[in-house]
C-alpha cells in the first residue's frame, strides 16, 4: 500500500494515470507526440517509465472516471457526463479494449476515438 502512496504523490491522478483516448474523452489535450499510434492506448506514466503492473492496480483501484456525454449514442442520466469504467493494461502497458460506459452506452464516432481496426 506504501508503494501505491508514494506513487500518487509522484504522478497526478487526473492526468498521468490516463492514456490520450481516455484524455479525448475528458475533453482535455494532448501533446501530439504522445497520440501517436504506438502510445495512444498506453496512459502518460507508462509512456514515462512507470511500471505497468504499478499503474494498472492504482488503474483500477480507481476503477472509473467521468468521460463527457457528447462522446455516447445515448444521453447520459447523469448529466455532462458518463460514468466510464478504467480498462486495464495488457503487459505492454496498452488498454485491453477501448473505452466501455457503465451504463452501456455506445461510443458515437469511433474513428474518430481510437487507432484500433
Amino acid at each position: 500500500m506504501d508503494k501505491y502512496n508514494k506513487v500518487n504523490r509522484s504522478y497526478s491522478w487526473d492526468n498521468d494515470f490516463f492514456t490520450p483516448q481516455e484524455h479525448i474523452l475528458i475533453g482535455s489535450t494532448i501533446e501530439p507526440g504522445r497520440c501517436t499510434k504506438d502510445r495512444f492506448y498506453t496512459p502518460l506514466c507508462v509512456q514515462e517509465g512507470l511500471a505497468i503492473e504499478v499503474a494498472n492496480a492504482v488503474r483500477q483501484r480507481q476503477s472509473k472516471f467521468d468521460s463527457l456525454s457528447a462522446f455516447w449514442k445515448q444521453p447520459a442520466k447523469h448529466g455532462y457526463h458518463v460514468p466510464t469504467i478504467l480498462e486495464p493494461l495488457d503487459e505492454q502497458g496498452r488498454t485491453i479494449r477501448d473505452p466501455q460506459s457503465r451504463e452501456g452506452f455506445k461510443l458515437r464516432d469511433l474513428e474518430k476515438l481510437r487507432l484500433r481496426k
